[in-house]
């Protein structure tokens, strides 16, 4: 039962850090610098989609 709340934190969250991230580049900052932000990104986009997909598997077993 742990697992499932567990997930759905971290989908939040990297989903939280996802928007931020787009925001930044949509305002053309460079906070702290471009590249960090697209890595950071990345990392969360990777982080929310794994999240979601085993709470999806998770829900279906």
């Amino acid at each position: 039962m742990l697992a499932p709340v567990l997930l759905l934190i971290l989908a939040s969250g990297s989903f939280g850090v996802m928007l931020h991230s787009v925001y930044v580049l949509g305002q053309g900052g460079v906070y702290p610098s471009k590249r960090i932000v697209m890595k950071r990104l990345q990392i969360s986009g990777g982080a929310f989609l794994g999240a979601f997909f085993l709470l999806i598997v998770l829900w279906i077993i």
